[in-house]
């Protein structure tokens, strides 16, 4: 949790950059409020790639939702390369979460033909991306092979949510 400030109040231990709430622990906390639990996928998962990994408050979550699963976590500073890495080794997931939205900016790489071209080679089911509230995500997933699927949210975040065409 790099670059990450650690404050606790009231039993809770909250992980924040530049005022915004990144994580918290224990992950039940304000359950339903946050963005973390519009993440847990509607179903159980195998194997989970997360993408901006913060406190692991999500894969906490999903694993009291659905028991265990296999989680490969990357932080947001090589998002990219990591991707490009997990499909030269065909590596397939269930499940791909996308959080590396900060609460200030989404990062270029979201957009990226590259990435979502790597992201829909590597993903068999679902993905998840917290973004702001962007249609901009929406058409640029769909023009790469995406279909959009859902999206759930609270004031500050949108979680899109894309499968495979076909």
């Amino acid at each position: 949790m790099q670059g990450l400030e650690k404050t606790e109040r009231d039993g809770i231990v909250y992980y924040t950059e530049q005022s915004v709430i990144q994580s918290i622990d224990p992950p039940e906390s304000f359950f339903g409020f946050g963005y973390w639990s519009h993440m847990i996928p509607p179903y159980k998962p195998e194997r989970v790639l997360m993408l901006g990994c913060g406190g692991h408050t999500i894969p906490k979550l999903i694993e009291k939702v659905w028991g265990k699963f296999d989680l490969t976590c990357n932080e947001d500073d090589v998002a990219s390369l990591f991707v490009s890495d997990q499909r030269k080794a065909s590596q397939v997931f269930d499940y791909i979460i996308i959080d590396l939205f900060s609460g200030a900016e989404m990062p270029e790489i979201v957009y990226d033909e590259y990435f979502i071209t790597n992201i829909y080679m590597i993903a068999s089911k679902l993905v998840a991306v917290n973004t702001p509230m962007d249609t901009v995500i929406v058409q640029t997933y769909q023009m790469y092979g995406f279909h959009h699927v859902a999206t759930r949210g609270t004031e500050d975040n949108a979680i899109m949510f894309f499968k495979r065409k076909g």
